[in-house]
Formats: C-alpha cells, sequence, structure tokens
C-alpha cells in the first residue's frame, strides 16, 4: 500500500496530517485557529502541507466557510493578485471565486446602465449637460458620453456636440 504524501485525512474529533510518509495527529480546533489567525491559506498550508482542494475540504468539513472569508476580502478592497499572494493561488482561480461569489471584477462602483431613452428624456428635460447628469445622479462627463451614445444608437442628431 502506498504511503500518503502532504495530505490531510479526517479521524474523528483530530486530523492526521501526513508530510513525507510521516503522520502527526492534530485536534481539528488547532487547524481552524490557523485558518482563522492568518486569514491565509498559504501560511496554514505552510504549517499543515496538503493540497488546496484538501485544504478547503477539511475546513468545510469543521464548519469554516472560506467563501466567506472571501467574500470580506473582497469587500476589503484586496484585488485579485493580493489574494493570491495570500492564498498562494493564481490570480485566475481567485477571479473566479470572485465571479462564483457576485463580487465585481474591479474595485469600485459598478458600471452605468442606463436605458438610452431615459438618458435622452433627461437631456431633453433638462436641457443641458450638467442638468440631465444632475437628474440621473451622474458626472456631467459620463453623462455626456451616455447622451452621445444613446443620441447615436438611436439615430438622433445630437444636440451641442461642440459643448462640453
Amino acid at each position: 500500500m502506498a504511503v500518503p504524501k502532504n495530505c490531510i485525512r479526517i479521524h474523528g474529533e483530530d486530523i492526521i496530517v501526513y508530510s513525507c510518509g510521516e503522520g502527526r495527529i492534530v485536534h481539528h480546533r488547532e487547524f481552524l485557529h490557523a485558518m482563522v489567525e492568518s486569514r491565509s491559506l498559504a501560511k496554514v498550508k505552510a504549517a499543515f502541507p496538503a493540497s488546496r482542494r484538501n485544504l478547503l475540504e477539511v475546513l468545510n468539513t469543521f464548519g469554516f466557510d472560506f467563501d466567506q472569508l472571501l467574500a470580506e476580502q473582497f469587500s476589503e478592497g484586496l484585488t485579485n493578485t493580493n489574494l493570491a499572494e495570500t492564498h498562494g493561488v493564481d490570480a485566475k482561480w481567485i477571479a473566479k471565486k470572485r465571479g462564483d461569489l457576485g463580487q465585481a471584477s474591479v474595485p469600485g462602483r459598478p458600471a452605468v446602465d442606463i436605458p438610452d431613452e431615459a438618458v435622452i428624456d433627461a437631456y431633453v428635460s433638462a436641457g443641458s449637460y450638467a442638468g440631465g447628469a444632475r437628474a440621473l445622479k451622474l458626472g456631467s462627463q459620463t453623462f455626456k458620453r451616455l447622451y452621445l451614445l444613446a443620441a447615436s444608437r438611436t439615430g438622433q442628431k445630437a444636440d451641442g456636440e461642440g459643448e462640453g
């Protein structure tokens, strides 16, 4: 029979950490404590050598929600690259997890998504870019860009295209 190498097996309340063919028994609370304190899968992996999948399975078995940790770290403004370094994984894996958790791929405000008719109506009602921007609670440059796009898509003549 093959000797396990760098993996963790669950045995009741304990885990057996195999490293280079030798196993050591550790209570699962010590493992969870390492994750809670470090907030880093890479640091836990250094203390408890195993694959990412194995570590995540063991964390999940004992009630640690790694996705919740990532969601908190995303909300703290950490980038995919920062988190990839923190957790010792590829930035593409972090980007996929970000998408799976419904987090914006780029920190900041979401893209403006206003129907063309609403932009044109705001401009017509206000009579200016600044007034239309105020009506839709947008910056004047953003409103002007949206208005010019809306006018070109709907085939309308953009009034005052030379204005700023």
